[in-house]
């Protein structure tokens, strides 16, 4: 079956509206470059799936680079990778839900792929930092720890009850700076073109892990 472009926006609407709730910079940034990959895709033999395991390749790719390329280079070829995977990891979810065939297995890789990203992402930077301090695993640890807390606050936003009550006063205040900062994600990726100063980029994904994991236990807890 055909699908127009229009098609597939339609049937991806929902999931767009609530990404924008909870994700403004991908929303922004990855969702519309997503769905029209996602409609040019859908009129080859690639399955969603098939789609998210290249996902899976790009990301793999993060650690070579950082640990292979030209220091110069390998931050600029990051910056694309991250921003390649972001498009797939829209596209494959627009596909799915475009030609009726998402699932629960579906929804359970992409959640895997798109938490091993992260962390691959992460220690890549800390990796390049290593490299531009002339050797070391110090801030490649520090970027696995920031991957390891990102997947933790996920874990726990997971398991967080779902609000029954709109938020008032101080606390719609609060939720509206949580719903920026959380929003952020999608911008990490250009941390990447930080050069000489890659260590801050390190120290600034870990802080937001920290934030992110600190934010997910108050939801747990709530």
């Amino acid at each position: 079956m055909a699908h127009s472009l229009r098609q597939v926006a339609a049937a991806n609407r929902e999931t767009a509206r609530a990404e924008k709730l909870s994700n403004w910079s991908v929303y922004l940034l990855y969702r519309h470059p997503g769905t029209v990959l996602a409609w040019l895709l859908l009129k080859t033999r690639l399955s969603p799936t098939n789609v998210s395991v290249i996902g899976l390749g790009v990301a793999g790719l993060m650690p070579l680079v950082a640990g292979l390329l030209p220091i110069g280079a390998a931050g600029i070829v990051l910056f694309w990778l991250a921003v390649l995977f972001q498009i797939l990891d829209c596209s494959d979810g627009a596909m799915a839900r475009a030609g009726g065939t998402g699932s629960a297995a579906g929804a359970r890789y992409d959640f895997l792929i798109d938490m091993f990203q992260w962390g691959v992402l992460y220690a890549s930077m800390g990796l390049l930092a290593d490299r531009m301090a002339d050797g070391g695993a110090f801030w490649t640890m520090l970027g696995f720890a920031a991957g390891w807390l990102r997947l933790f606050a996920r874990v726990c936003n997971d398991a967080a009850p779902e609000k029954t009550t709109a938020p008032e006063g101080a606390s719609l205040r609060l939720g509206s700076l949580m719903w920026f900062l959380n929003g952020l994600s999608g911008l990490i990726p250009l941390l990447l073109l930080s050069g000489p100063y890659m260590y801050v980029a390190v120290i600034a994904v870990l802080v937001y892990s920290i934030g992110d994991v600190l934010d997910a236990l108050s939801r747990v807890v709530e």
